[in-house]
């Protein structure tokens, strides 16, 4: 009767072993897998970073956007997403700082993407008056 004990609880104890271990294994499964997103965002975020600061600086692509020329903004963001990480793919938008982008350059936005975004605001004078267009990059991964 003892020994019939005895092999009952072992039997509980290596299915509690078993069941923890099932649980510890889907916790480090969905973890790992939030890390991957949280640096898709971070890589992400940084290359959107580094083309509309180097936008913002350089006064040729200023010009390119002040100018609504899209072809040449075009090439020139290529060139930088190309160098920096040819597997994302882009659209933009120069638009009044007050309203909303509703013509895509070059593409039209993905639908089922993960689609990451940030605009700068270029203020220039013409006729001597302060005017100011909006740029806004949007990437995703091919």
């Amino acid at each position: 009767m003892v020994k019939m004990k005895s092999k009952k609880s072992w039997i509980r104890i290596f299915e509690s072993v078993i069941s923890l271990l099932i649980i510890l294994f889907a916790l480090i499964f969905f973890i790992s897998n939030q890390t991957v997103k949280i640096s898709d965002e971070e890589k992400a975020r940084e290359i959107l970073i580094i083309i509309l600061y180097n936008i913002e600086t350089n006064e040729t692509t200023r010009n390119f956007v002040i100018n609504n020329d899209t072809s040449n903004l075009n090439y020139s963001i290529s060139n930088q997403i190309n160098s920096i990480s040819p597997n994302y793919n882009f659209s933009f938008c120069i638009t009044l700082p007050y309203l909303t982008c509703k013509n895509f350059y070059p593409y039209e936005l993905p639908p089922k993407k993960e689609i990451f975004s940030d605009s700068i605001l270029i203020s220039y004078i013409y006729n001597n008056q302060v005017n100011s267009t909006k740029l806004v990059l949007y990437i995703w991964k091919k």
